[in-house]
């Protein structure tokens, strides 16, 4: 590995269970499709100190080169935020147990990674019936390139709180290894918010690992878009576990050139009358690849689970392709779910359409293409956030 491993037994327990994992190769089912030999053949250093100076904004919290910066940040009020190893002297027994108990069932080499070479991590509380009413913006900045950094949050909801957060990165350079955690506990009640955008350069390699527990009536939501790169990689656990709760995840994607990217879900039904939908929609050309691969579990105690998965895919190149797995696992009688993908091209109908109304071929095409991805933007509840998002595509 790039560097020495920190000498803490949470590190140490993180990469005993990355080792135990292994990392994966063209026959692990869920990286089938993910191109590695880039990522294996970079050589990625330890992160370096951040040498730009930044003027702390209001209601932003700030990580840069991996590590959490608490004196470039300005949480907004009620929201206690504190840098994570200080965060082990006030909460130690709840986060050691959740990040010991997480490991045990960590099945993503680059996650149990993530636990091994993080640097300095961010701890997140939000007290019970607090709501934030400005979205909490988390900015990562990273200036060197060759490096791997480890950005790590945890957070902790209490019962009937709401926040959203948005997680931007900055100067991102190529052939740099983002490896990003963030673990939600949300207690009854309480509704979360998660917009990640991700403008990376074409080299750069990116990983985004999430793994989230629902209490009773909670609720997540969470929307993801990327251009893709060399390597990119979401990959989300959710697990419901009290009774109507719900878990709304959106993705979308513009690749072109090499670019790559690639979704697994886990999505865990424990307790009756649960909702949860993902939808995520991908537009590809030239020699891009994507693949998604869902899964909806449903125990057999999780009655009147509703469950819905969706991936569309627009192939835009004769050597662009597409993958899709989506799959249901069901254990209950009382159930509605339902799984499905589609790969395919413009549709030439909609296409002579705009044509014959004297509109260009090229701006038709734009328009059905724009047409196809607005769907998931539309519903990112962030003006300025929904306008990044449709530049960035």
């Amino acid at each position: 590995m790039p560097f020495e491993l920190l000498e803490k037994p949470r590190h140490i327990q993180a990469w005993d269970r990355f080792l135990e994992i292994g990392l994966p190769n063209q026959h692990t089912e869920v990286y089938r499709y993910v191109r590695l030999k880039e990522l294996y053949s970079g050589s990625f250093a330890s992160p370096k100190r951040f040498e730009s100076s930044i003027q702390p904004l209001e209601s932003t919290l700030v990580f840069t080169n991996g590590e959490f910066q608490a004196s470039l940040s300005k949480p907004p009020q009620g929201l206690i935020v504190s840098p994570l190893s200080q965060a082990f002297d006030v909460y130690g027994s709840f986060l050691t147990a959740r990040i010991q108990k997480s490991l045990k069932q960590e099945k993503d080499p680059f996650a149990a990674l993530n636990g091994a070479y993080y640097q300095e991590g961010l701890f997140l509380y939000l007290p019970p019936k607090c709501v934030c009413h400005t979205p909490v913006r988390i900015i990562h900045y990273v200036d060197h390139n060759e490096t791997l950094v480890c950005p790590r949050i945890h957070l902790f909801m209490g019962k009937g709180s709401s926040m959203q957060l948005t997680w931007e990165q900055e100067g991102l350079l190529d052939a740099t290894l983002v490896n990003t955690y963030i673990d939600c506990a949300l207690e009854e009640a309480a509704a979360l918010e998660i917009i990640q955008l991700s403008h990376l350069p074409r080299a750069a390699h990116s990983f985004w690992n999430v793994r989230a527990t629902l209490k009773q009536h909670s609720s997540l939501k969470s929307f993801s878009v990327t251009n893709g790169s060399a390597t990119s990689r979401e990959d989300y656990v959710v697990h419901c576990l009290g009774q109507q709760a719900q878990a709304h995840l959106y993705g979308v994607w513009s690749l072109k050139e090499q670019r790559q990217h690639h979704v697994n879900i886990w999505m865990d039904h424990q307790e009756p009358g649960c909702t949860t939908l993902q939808k995520f929609k991908g537009t590809l050309s030239d020699t891009s690849r994507s693949s998604f691969e869902g899964k909806i579990y449903v125990h057999s105690k999780a009655q009147k689970t509703e469950a819905y998965q969706m991936n569309n895919n627009l192939v835009l190149g004769k050597r662009a392709s597409a993958h899709s797995k989506p799959n249901l696992e069901i254990f209950a009688d009382d159930v509605r779910a339902s799984h499905g993908a589609t790969i395919g091209q413009i549709d030439a109908e909609h296409l002579f359409y705009l044509q014959a109304r004297g509109i260009p071929l090229s701006t038709a095409q734009a328009i059905l293409i724009k047409g196809f991805s607005q769907e998931i933007i539309d519903l990112i509840p962030h003006q300025r956030m929904r306008e990044r998002a449709s530049h960035l595509l």
